[in-house]
């Protein structure tokens, strides 16, 4: 079937692709700028209308800055009045389609309304290029208009101007309409199914899609075949080799006669001595049931070095998996889809390895049915268009991680996935044997019988705290370990709020939508058991006074704590807290009340659940008792939280409110954690542990690692054999890197300190036109640099991609990839985790080191704890802790053999301060200072 037939057959041989520039988001408050509208008949182009608009309003600098609009460009325009009726003419009663339709609908509804055009009628059907490249194009990183007209190859020339963009949601439209077409009936109805009770844009299509597989008889296939390819991840690794003997050492694997000079060559393989010590070190360290502490620098090649050991001991001992954690996704990915093929290629011996993330990231096949089926009565319109990527991407997903679903994740339905993912409570054979264990049970079994499993270190130590979805392990290397302490600080953290506590009883809550399913469930076996009914009556009001209960609590801290929290600002602010008795002493009854209450939901739950055990399962369906169990266990936790951060003060805690403003409301939660986190990691895993191997880019401070160690809780045990070494990166840092250090007055908490990022990196850019990643400690600093670029009228004419809401960090690196030019502001993570080789990124701005935020609540009582034990909080905390981090935003930088760059730290008081030597000292490189621009520009 040709296009022309196809969009007969789904009655859109005529539709009108349309786009609205305006001065902002309102459609009452704000004004069109431009409007163009193209009419397409069969797929071709048949006429266009498009105008630049008076708003009689003036157009902020951001939307100039963006669409290339100004005031006098509009001056001489027609105004809105003058060109409306040509609008609704134009687009009649046509099917209309645009990207992202509820804005530009909205502003077409505000004009119908605005010049009181009874006579006109705007019912056309809506067809939406955003929700059609989420669900189709579901891989692509994000889905804004430009990057999906790049996808297609449509050109990017007059991008954010009407025409342009129009032309591109015609472009996008016809292939996302072929992208569907080749989707079989099953999908499309699942598709139908999730949809029917809503009113949303593209239901039209999916219905003559479905009616017309159904008339032309192709139940199992699509109409057309697509020409997309998706990408496919696998989270299982298997490779059958032909050799039964691995290397005894490293210098067999990784040395000039070793099987990987033998298996790649010279021309493709370096051999790197300190490569092979270090995985010697691995190894031996493995052998002999130690703590290997082992910083390897960059360009060393150490997640091969550490691989290669890690599986020959789990084949020789056959005693369980090798557990390799690291922190980054990135990394994660590079081991298992770059070293472990390549190990094995070398190696040639047989073995398995999986990679393995928290339930939570992986999809429940049976619980996406449920929802669907209860779409109605569970989702909200926007809720339930984030399920049709998740359908479509179902069809191509081998290992169901979330993470390969774009489509799904940038919509941000956080409620959605939690109600689809796999959770321990729900996702059991019984239940999801009808999808084979969806896709957590098949990889545990793969995991059971896997040489080596790749994980983050947030599941390993949530693995560790609650066993059961890895095999028992007692090797494990921590790769990216400077990262561990911060990654035990969230895993171990206690925290409750009402948002919380309703979110994890939404099942049984009965004002909740998502109550319906359990309730009509009990209602059916309540016929054979009188007594439930009542029972789950009142366990419900139970349930609906204690949300009261929770609602009044947190209003009234929100209340009692309000000064303490600044309306204006957007993040989320933190205050520390201790005495409980007078911290809490004006909610004190509140929150006994709450707690009584969820005490009794447990016992009315206990009652419950007895009694569905006695009626069996042939008289009850099998997921109703775990369901309600899952609830059981939701309230135990929420009361174990309760009373750890309201109830049972620990001197070795650290208790803190958190509050964020949302619509002018404050919302408090109440959090706790073990100050010294270290005595956690100690007991989970340095312990128990047959051997364990920290290891990372960036261990050691000055020349020892006596920092990380403590903080990892191993100081003070002499009955560990703890290991360390170190070994060189392999590049030649004073050859490939120039390093700058200012010197000069000016501070970073200087008002005149954005106006002079601004002027070194205009200097830059004009001279060498190269990357420049500018690395900040806070969002507000960036917002200031950009404010400084933007009054400068600099942000139209520089190649800026700045992390602010709502760009992304992937969005970020994608554009700056692409930019030759490219300036991105960063903060926090992209400090470290990015690789940017080569071009990629040339010049590398630190504006100032990177401490801890002093009043951070851990922070702050873990410098009072070395107070207390006898030390310096700056100088044994704080100043290492940042040294590490320095050490990682510098090692963006040079990232290959044949890197060259420029490294230019802002932050003088490197120079000024007595503590500023160690900061110097972590660069490998000898600095040249300067103190001001004119004289950095003149010793270029």
């Amino acid at each position: 079937m040709n296009l022309r037939e196809l969009l007969r057959n789904l009655d859109l041989q005529t539709y009108v692709a349309f786009d609205f520039e305006t001065t902002g988001l309102d459609p009452q408050l704000d004004r069109i700028i431009e409007f163009a509208a193209i009419r397409y008949k069969d797929g071709e182009i048949a006429d266009r209308y498009d105008t630049l608009v008076n708003p009689q309003i003036p157009i902020p600098s951001n939307i100039t800055n963006i669409t290339g609009i100004t005031n006098e460009m509009v001056a001489d325009s027609p105004r809105e009045e003058d060109i409306v009726t040509d609008i609704f003419e134009f687009i009649g009663d046509n099917p209309i389609v645009a990207h992202n339709i509820d804005f530009d609908y909205n502003f077409l509804r505000a004009l119908k309304e605005r010049y009181s055009l009874e006579n006109v009628d705007i019912s056309n059907p809506l067809f939406d290029t955003l929700v059609l490249a989420q669900t189709f194009l579901y891989f692509l990183p994000n889905h804004r208009l430009g990057t999906v007209a790049e996808y297609f190859g449509a050109p990017k020339e007059g991008s954010h101007r009407a025409l342009a963009d129009t032309e591109n949601v015609g472009i996008l439209f016809l292939n996302l309409i072929l992208e569907a077409c080749s989707y079989s009936l099953s999908v499309i109805q699942k598709i139908l199914a999730a949809i029917q009770n809503f009113d949303v844009p593209n239901k039209e299509l999916f219905v003559n899609i479905a009616n017309l597989l159904v008339s032309e008889q192709k139940l199992k296939h699509g109409l057309v075949e697509s020409s997309i390819q998706k990408p496919e991840f696998n989270n299982f690794f298997e490779y059958h080799g032909n050799s039964n003997v691995i290397p005894e050492k490293a210098e067999g694997v990784f040395g000039e006669n070793g099987i990987f000079s033998a298996t790649f060559g010279t021309d493709d393989y370096e051999v790197r001595p300190y490569q092979i010590e270090y995985s010697d070190f691995i190894l031996k360290s493995l052998e002999n049931g130690v703590i290997g502490v082992g910083e390897a620098g960059a360009g060393l090649g150490k997640s091969l070095a550490y691989l290669y050991p890690a599986l020959k001991i789990s084949l020789e001992k056959e005693e369980g998996p090798s557990v390799i954690s690291c922190h980054t996704k990135h990394l994660q990915d590079q081991l298992f889809y770059q070293e472990l093929p390549k190990l094995a290629q070398a190696l040639d011996v047989s073995f398995s390895a999986t990679m393995m993330k928290g339930r939570q990231n992986y999809l429940c096949k049976t619980r996406l049915d449920w929802v669907i089926a209860d779409a109605k009565s569970m989702l909200s319109k926007y809720e339930v268009l984030s399920l049709l990527p998740v359908i479509v991407w179902l069809q191509w997903t081998k290992t169901g991680d979330f993470s390969e679903c774009a489509g799904f994740l940038n919509r941000r339905s956080g409620r959605v996935k939690s109600m689809i993912s796999s959770d321990v409570g729900f996702c059991t054979r019984q239940i999801c044997k009808n999808n084979h264990g969806c896709f957590v049970g098949p990889l545990r079994l793969k995991n059971q019988q896997a040489d080596l499993i790749v994980i983050n270190q947030a599941l390993l130590l949530s693995e560790i705290q609650n066993p059961g979805i890895l095999p028992p392990f007692r090797r494990v290397v921590v790769d990216e370990a400077h990262n561990l302490v911060k990654v035990g600080y969230s895993q171990y953290q206690k925290k409750v709020n009402h948002q919380l506590i309703w979110d994890l009883l939404s099942l049984v809550n009965p004002t909740s939508k998502v109550s319906q399913r359990l309730k009509k469930q009990i209602e059916a076996v309540g016929q054979m058991e009188d007594s439930l009914l009542k029972q789950y009556s009142d366990f419900q009001m139970t349930v609906e006074s204690l949300l009261i209960k929770s609602k009044q609590l947190f209003d009234e801290m929100s209340k009692l704590f309000s000064r303490s929290f600044d309306p204006n600002v957007t993040y989320e602010q933190k205050l520390k807290y201790k005495g409980f008795e007078k911290q809490f002493k004006n909610v004190r009854s509140l929150i006994t009340e709450l707690i009584h209450s969820i005490k009794s939901g447990i016992d009315q739950l206990t009652v419950i659940l007895k009694k569905l055990d006695q009626l069996g399962e042939k008289k009850v369906s099998k997921d109703l008792p775990v369901s309600l169990r899952s609830v059981e266990e939701s309230m135990e936790e929420i009361l174990t939280t309760l009373m750890e951060t309201a109830i049972n003060e620990r001197d070795d805690w650290v208790y803190w409110l958190s509050g964020r403003y949302f619509n002018d409301e404050l919302l408090i939660s109440l959090n706790a954690v073990p100050i010294d986190i270290g005595s956690e990691l100690l007991k989970d895993i340095f312990k128990p542990m047959e051997s364990v191997i920290i290891t990372s880019a960036t261990l050691k401070t000055g020349k020892k690692f006596d920092y990380l160690i403590s903080r990892m809780g191993l100081s003070e045990n002499d009955d560990l054999n703890i290991q360390t070494r170190v070994f060189p990166s392999p590049f030649y840092y004073e050859e490939q890197c120039k390093y700058y250090q200012y010197g000069g007055p000016l501070l970073s908490t200087s008002d005149d300190f954005p106006g002079f990022i601004c002027d070194l990196v205009t200097l830059l850019n004009q001279r060498w036109k190269k990357r420049i990643m500018v690395l900040f400690t806070s969002r507000r600093m960036i917002g200031k640099c950009y404010d400084e670029f933007e009054q400068r009228g600099l942000t139209g004419k520089f190649n800026l991609f700045v992390q602010l809401p709502p760009a992304s960090r992937n969005q970020l690196l994608t554009g700056f990839k692409k930019s030759p030019d490219g300036i991105l502001f960063g903060t926090d993570s992209f400090w470290e985790g990015v690789d940017l080789p080569k071009e990629l990124l040339e010049v590398l701005i630190i504006t100032k080191l990177p401490f801890d935020v002093p009043n951070e609540p851990i922070v702050k009582a873990y410098g009072e704890l070395i107070q207390n034990r006898g030390g310096n909080s700056f100088f044994d905390f704080g100043v290492p802790e940042a040294a590490i981090r320095l050490r990682q935003g510098f090692g963006r930088l040079i990232r290959t053999s044949f890197d060259e760059g420029v490294y230019i730290n802002l932050d003088s008081r490197v120079i000024n301060k007595r503590y500023g030597r160690l900061f110097s000292e972590v660069i490998p490189v000898q600095m040249n200072i300067f103190s001001s621009i004119e004289e950095f520009s003149n010793n270029l």
